[in-house]
């Protein structure tokens, strides 16, 4: 099974605790994101904003699995957000989050979940490419990213402004590895950048492997069709 989307969207393919269901108000929702960004290095730091009314007195934030708010925060000085600090990434602080505020007119609504990924969990996979990291627009290109972990899903990820990501289900290569096979076709000058490729378990999607080794690709002349990624005879526009 293939999953075009990017990390964000199949990571927010779940579900939020109904018991929350009550804290929901008629106030405007709030933005929720998080800084340096969704998927974090073991040990490293990351800030959650949740940003609301100017009229906010104060910010929550639950965790999926908890019953109590996981935090809260009052809002920063001249600010209509608040800050919440995670000083050490750990996997007691993967998952899903959700925030909302307080204010004189009662409680928002809830924010769009955000899904905290925590990488360094696992053995690095392998990533390899052919026929070459130099290719001119147009040609396909296959990333091949390998472990001995049995990992059920892998994630490809193009560092930069275009953000590129896919995930695979993995697939037997031999009696001791598993692979995700990812088959990028008509590649354009989007697709110049780094790429790195996890791997993770169905148990818990929020704890990746290490990065793999990282991956240059250069593609060089006038751009084509836009690229799409094949599998199993399928083509999927990218």
């Amino acid at each position: 099974m293939v999953h075009k989307t990017t990390v964000l969207a199949d990571l927010r393919r779940t579900y939020w605790d109904s018991a929350f269901d009550f804290l929901s108000g008629t106030l405007q929702k709030p933005a929720i994101w998080a800084e340096p960004g969704l998927v974090i290095a073991q040990h490293m730091p990351v800030i959650i904003w949740c940003q609301g009314s100017w009229e906010a007195q104060e910010y929550y934030m639950h965790k999926e699995g908890s019953i109590d708010p996981w935090d809260r925060q009052f809002p920063l000085e001249q600010k209509n957000k608040a800050k919440f600090h995670i000083e050490h990434m750990s996997k007691a602080f993967a998952g899903i989050y959700k925030c909302y505020y307080k204010s004189p007119a009662g409680l928002s609504e809830h924010s769009d979940t955000l899904v905290l990924v925590q990488t360094g969990a696992y053995e690095k996979p392998n990533l390899y490419i052919w026929p070459s990291p130099a290719v001119t627009s147009g040609e396909c290109i296959t990333m091949q990213c390998i472990s001995s972990l049995g990992f059920d899903r892998f994630i490809l990820i193009q560092e930069g402004k275009h953000n590129l990501s896919l995930t695979l289900d993995s697939q037997q290569l031999t009696e001791m590895l598993c692979q995700g096979h990812f088959v990028l076709g008509s590649v354009t000058a989007k697709h110049n950048g780094t790429f790195r490729c996890y791997g993770c378990f169905w148990n818990n999607t929020q704890m990746w492997s290490t990065s793999s080794n990282p991956l240059d690709i250069q593609v060089s002349g006038k751009d084509p069709n836009p690229a799409f990624l094949k599998v199993n005879g399928n083509s999927y526009l990218l």
